[in-house]
């Protein structure tokens, strides 16, 4: 029997060379190849580079009369919700709505509406108008979207440094952070405190600087860190919170048992413990640790005998040996 290994077609080395870039890749499509970028980038075959779109995002957030899903259910099963939400989105918004796309279709429908012009208030509002309402409560959107009325929350502004470019943000470098850009419709990719700014480019609506890395003591002057070996580190009487926040150590109290947590200029923190308990966080209640430091004496007082009986019992061996050794030569 003769097995048929498909042959995975890739793209020609030019091609990859032409769509290098930082975010740029070669992709086959229908078997011809193209430049792809990350979502809300579009390739500049000009500036061979993905730039960022100059547009304006949102999400709102509703209930259909027959959404039953469940909440675990993949993305992948909702294409026929996905059709309907569209056609009723591009009519109730018309030509200034560029995309829409569903990112949640369980009991509660998550939708995100790009427009390529700046909407006024009124028209992101419709949603939120039910103009067709029916007997049993849901609002009507044509051709085929039933929402039940009320269910409708507010229309959001989206930040992209919390979507799109939480995820490609990384690839240019971890000296940046993410920041929109006054009421514009653009973002700028920032030099953190460790890197100073040298220049800056753009990539459509993204604002990139470049950045140079500053020296330690420059930047690491706040009262909670210290440099150590040229990196800005949280302090010794300070712990690194999972946000990468520099919190006092003795916040969250590591001394258990009431104690108080005390900071020190030599070691990061001490415990005074209450009446009966010790350790280094007042973990040790005192009577058990009275009964440890007890069996620890009694233990060495005995050792302490065995050793003398073994000693004591040695040299009487060896007095008699010698004694015998001296009897035979006399002999």
């Amino acid at each position: 029997m003769t097995v048929i290994v498909p042959i995975k077609l890739t793209c020609k080395p030019e091609d990859v060379e032409r769509c290098f870039s930082v975010l740029g890749k070669c992709e086959l499509n229908n078997g011809l190849a193209q430049c792809s970028c990350p979502e809300a980038f579009e390739w500049d075959d000009k500036g061979k580079a993905c730039l960022l779109e100059q547009a304006y995002w949102y999400t709102v957030s509703f209930k259909t009369v027959n959404g039953s899903k469940d909440a675990q259910d993949s993305m992948e099963n909702c294409t026929e919700e996905h059709k309907v939400v569209e056609a009723a989105m591009k009519q109730l918004y018309g030509d200034a709505l560029v995309t829409v796309k569903l990112l949640k279709c369980s009991d509660e429908y998550k939708v995100e509406l790009k427009f390529n012009t700046l909407p006024e208030q009124d028209l992101l509002e419709r949603i939120r108008a039910c103009y067709n309402q029916t007997e049993e409560g849901s609002c009507d959107f044509p051709p085929n979207l039933h929402v039940i009325n009320g269910s409708v929350s507010d229309v959001t502004e989206v930040n992209l440094c919390d979507t799109y470019l939480k995820e490609v943000g990384p690839k240019f470098g971890k000296q940046y952070e993410c920041t929109k850009r006054n009421n514009e419709s653009s973002y700028a990719l920032t030099c953190r405190k460790s890197h100073r700014s040298m220049a800056s480019y753009t990539q459509g609506a993204l604002h990139v600087d470049f950045c140079a890395e500053r020296k330690c003591e420059e930047y690491c002057t706040e009262t909670e860190h210290q440099c150590l070996e040229g990196k800005c580190v949280c302090h010794i009487n300070y712990i690194e919170s999972a946000e990468g926040v520099c919190t006092p150590i003795c916040d969250k109290n590591p001394c258990k048992n009431r104690g108080t947590c005390e900071r020190s200029d030599k070691i990061s923190y001490y415990c005074q413990c209450q009446p009966g308990y010790t350790g280094p966080n007042c973990e040790v209640h005192f009577e058990a640790f009275a009964v440890a430091q007890r069996n620890i004496t009694i233990v060495g007082v005995v050792l302490g005998l065995f050793i003398i009986i073994c000693l004591g019992i040695s040299g009487a061996v060896i007095r008699r040996l010698k004694n015998k050794t001296m009897a035979n030569e006399q002999l």
